[in-house]
């Protein structure tokens, strides 16, 4: 995707909300993935979200925990709780700990 205007932004992130609410999962990520690489990094939480439903046909726990890590990184609170709880069920305690105390 090439440079868009702010209205641009925000009518696609309309759009992946949307199609999220609807559970399209692959249709949801493919457009939080462009704006993620359009600078919009708030997104990377939702993509976090999409790949950690295992409902989702993409679902993938690495990739799930290197979006979470960039949303977390950018003070996203859901994202350093939720990459906590997923590292902690890995068996990755000490990770966890830290991920849950940077969001307090």
């Amino acid at each position: 995707m090439g440079a868009s205007s702010l209205q641009d932004l925000n009518r696609d992130q309309e759009r992946a909300y949307s199609l999220l609410n609807k559970r399209d999962y692959p249709g949801s990520r493919r457009i939080f993935e462009g704006l993620l690489e359009q600078g919009v990094a708030g997104t990377a939480v939702y993509l976090g979200y999409i790949l950690s439903r295992t409902e989702n046909p993409e679902y993938d726990l690495d990739k799930t925990i290197s979006y979470y890590k960039i949303a977390a990184e950018n003070k996203d609170t859901y994202a350093q709780y939720a990459l906590g709880a997923l590292l902690e069920k890995l068996g990755n305690r000490d990770e966890a700990l830290k991920m849950v105390l940077r969001g307090k």
